[in-house]
């Protein structure tokens, strides 16, 4: 098992403290039982101090920098994912003839992760494994944006504790006023994410059963239909019914590939009427010329094809 430096140093560090406390312990014991001489007494209580002595060191440097014990585990939980991902990918130093192998630098603060990049090598193999870490940290523990630093010295990763997240409610009033308080074009998660439909245009949601696809889906659709999108639902597994007064909802296969085939050319139409707009304004889209913004869900695209 390839073992990081700092996680060798820390087993050095508890394997001394520990025989240190050992020691005397059982110097007190063999005085007890069978030498008898109560000088060793003293001595083996002294020795036993000074172990006990860094012990104490130990905790309040940990009180000072981390203030909880929950945070110091917190830190070296996510430290520990951190540096096992670094490992798994080759993102590492061998050190010759030592038991383990150096690693970037890693910080942790204010929920981000900053990464060094400074070694070359180190740095080629994180930029071309960056995607394993969007997965890498506790269960609890979500990526919310993975970033090179704007000289490239030091990856960012910005975390959420999903354990300090509590569930926003609404009452249908109260949700419709509050979709209606942003742009057209931006979706709203929760306070943290709000996403814009122009940054991008196209979604895929992809989970393990019960993890959440259909609620995720049926938020967004619902928005689209508040905002007023051309909204049209291609459901082959009847999942979406309750939205069919509100949206084009099909289900037949058949209907479904005549649906898209008049989107295709709804497309082609905003396109024609686009090209001669772009000249004056790039960014230009469709809604500027007065259409609708549409929203297309399709409902498992595999049974779709």
């Amino acid at each position: 098992m390839v073992l990081s430096r700092r996680k060798y140093i820390k087993r050095m560090i508890l394997m001394l403290l520990v025989l240190s406390a050992l020691l005397p312990c059982g110097a007190l014991l063999l005085n007890l039982f069978i030498i008898r001489i109560p000088e060793v007494n003293a001595i083996a209580l002294f020795c036993f101090l000074i172990p006990a002595f860094f012990i104490l060191m130990g905790i309040i440097y940990l009180f000072i920098r981390y203030h909880t014990p929950k945070r110091y585990i917190k830190n070296n939980r996510i430290m520990n994912s951190i540096e096992n991902n670094l490992i798994s990918i080759g993102a590492y130093m061998p050190k010759t003839d030592a038991p383990y192998v150096v690693l970037p630098q890693i910080r942790i603060k204010n929920d981000v992760i900053y990464i060094s990049l400074k070694n070359l090598k180190i740095r080629r193999q994180i930029e071309q494994f960056k995607s394993t870490f969007s997965t890498a940290l506790p269960g609890e523990y979500i990526v919310d944006d993975i970033e090179l630093s704007s000289n490239s010295n030091v990856l960012k990763i910005v975390y959420d504790d999903l354990s300090k997240y509590k569930q926003e409610t609404y009452s249908v009033k109260e949700y419709k006023l509050l979709i209606d308080t942003f742009s057209p074009m931006d979706f709203y998660f929760d306070k943290k994410h709000i996403v814009n439909l122009n940054s991008y245009p196209m979604w895929s949601i992809i989970g393990g059963t019960g993890s959440g696809k259909t609620i995720m889906a049926q938020q967004l659709l619902l928005q689209a239909v508040i905002k007023g999108f051309e909204t049209h639902v291609f459901d082959c597994k009847h999942t979406y019914g309750m939205f069919r007064n509100y949206t084009d909802y099909l289900t037949d296969s058949s209907e479904i590939l005549l649906g898209l085939s008049d989107l295709e050319k709804e497309m082609n139409q905003r396109y024609a009427d686009l090209e001669p707009l772009w000249d004056i304004n790039p960014r230009a889209t469709a809604f500027d010329l007065g259409y609708k913004p549409v929203f297309i869900l399709v409902e498992e695209y595999a049974v779709l094809q």
